[in-house]
């Protein structure tokens, strides 16, 4: 009998705490998500359903480091960068939308016909999600600084 533990994120005590943006990665077939700051993840199912039963904190499921391949930590971190910029990314484009639909319903706008077509310009949708995305990133840098700091 073993006496280890198995550290579980608390998404798992409710469906109430599931997560409502998640990122799934096809690489490892894991489904991933920011929980108070930390990158937790479970396995996806192949309907594309994740398994919140399952979930659990990134470093529990990093492979063991094999002949010449990256550490468990470096790992980690790649895994977390890549889902720290896919949410980030997610979350720019959600915000620029409800933005876009604010300023149309302040005006009366009852179309998004114009919208499509100032923003068909990928230069212009490009540079507002980037300055989305770099704000959603130094909040989320933020935000692990002030967690380890407390």
């Amino acid at each position: 009998m073993s006496n280890t533990t198995t550290t579980t994120p608390e998404t798992q005590a409710s469906e109430a705490n599931r997560p409502t943006r998640t990122y799934r990665r096809e690489a490892d077939g894991y489904t991933y998500w920011l929980e108070n700051g930390d990158v937790i993840g479970c396995p996806t199912f192949l309907n594309g359903e994740p398994d919140f039963d399952n979930a659990t904190y990134v470093y529990d499921f990093i492979l063991d480091e094999e002949d010449g391949g990256p550490t468990a930590n470096e790992q980690k971190a790649a895994i977390e960068a890549e889902v720290r910029q896919a949410l980030a990314e997610g979350l720019a484009f959600d915000a620029m939308q409800h933005a876009l639909a604010h300023i149309q319903e302040q005006l009366g706008v009852t179309t998004g016909d114009f919208a499509g077509i100032h923003f068909s310009d990928d230069d212009n949708e490009k540079t507002i999600l980037e300055i989305l995305a770099e704000y959603i990133r130094a909040e989320m840098r933020f935000q692990e600084t002030h967690r380890e700091a407390v």
